[in-house]
């Protein structure tokens, strides 16, 4: 989990803040696109795009195409929800901090 936080630390925040279970229906359902729509990232559009395709070859070498477009909208739908969750503790205490001298390395552990 600490690797996952390392890599969402290094992502811009997202603003104003959004609704992680909104996001986990939006990334379930709409995938990638519907992230970057709701989160107006282009970043959060790629991710869980290329997750998919990933899943979608390793599948394919598996015979379980469908197992790979399940595993695509749970990924995105699990991504949708760390990322915004992520940047939302990360405004929080950029807001508590102003003048950007948030301590961010608070929220690894």
């Amino acid at each position: 989990m600490e690797t996952i936080t390392k890599v969402l630390n290094g992502l811009p925040i997202i603003k104003p803040s959004k609704d992680p279970a909104v996001a986990l229906v939006v990334g379930f359902l709409f995938g990638g696109v519907g992230l970057g729509i709701y989160l107006k990232s282009f970043v959060d559009f790629l991710a869980p795009i290329v997750a998919l395709f990933v899943l979608l070859f390793v599948g394919m070498g598996a015979q379980v195409e469908s197992l790979s477009f399940i595993g695509g909208a749970l990924f995105a739908a699990a991504y949708g929800y760390l990322r915004v969750q992520n940047s939302n503790e990360r405004l929080t205490v950029s807001a508590a901090h102003p003048a950007g001298h948030a301590d961010t390395t608070a929220l690894a552990g």
